[in-house]
């Protein structure tokens, strides 16, 4: 009884919120979802230590309202929504899901940007699955995606030597839950990336 106490107490203080944080945005690759014995975390997933954004946040809490296999509208509209979270640093690690164009892919991601009151934020690239294996229709508009982003936000997106490097870092499969979805190993290059990056211009 102790124990599930002490579990429940947890619960409730990682899905508090205080006035100050990081924010962060997107699909199940924002989230980390888990999978296999994972999964039970994701109904509190603050208390999973495999996922990037718990390894990179440290102390500071994170707002995260990633969902799986959301569209960028859906995106766009909770974060047009939320008034608590603006001026929080903000983390967008999206995945095109809803089959848009590039063209309004960016326009609703524009959009979602306008709703922040500060210059911290970080939009990350597209990322492919493993190995090669994305459909190459598909890899064009996230290639597409990638570089209006770097042509719009230059300040807040990497660069593309990093861009390159990161997409490299989890090409194989080992980074891979499912060929999509990381891993741990996959979840700690992420964080790496994100750390050097937030580090350096935060």
């Amino acid at each position: 009884m102790r124990l599930l106490t002490l579990s429940l107490i947890a619960v409730l203080s990682a899905c508090s919120s205080p006035d100050e944080g990081i924010a962060i945005r997107g699909d199940s690759t924002a989230l980390a979802s888990g999978a296999g014995l994972r999964k039970a975390f994701n109904f509190a997933p603050s208390l999973d230590g495999e996922r990037w954004w718990n390894c990179f946040r440290g102390d500071a809490f994170a707002y995260n309202d990633g969902e799986g296999g959301q569209s960028i509208a859906a995106m766009r509209d909770k974060m047009v929504a939320d008034q608590q979270h603006r001026d929080w640093p903000t983390i967008i690690y999206d995945r095109r899901n809803g089959g848009e164009t590039a063209e309004d892919y960016v326009a609703a991601l524009a959009d979602a940007v306008a709703t922040l009151e500060t210059d911290d934020f970080l939009i990350l690239p597209q990322v492919p699955f493993a190995e090669g294996k994305e459909d190459a229709d598909y890899q064009a508009v996230m290639d597409e995606i990638d570089a209006e982003v770097a042509r719009r936000w230059p300040s807040n997106t990497f660069d593309a030597a990093t861009r390159t490097a990161f997409v490299a870092a989890l090409s194989p499969a080992s980074t891979r839950l499912d060929g999509l979805h990381r891993n741990a190993e996959g979840g700690r290059i992420e964080c790496r990336f994100i750390k050097e990056w937030t580090a350096a211009n935060w």
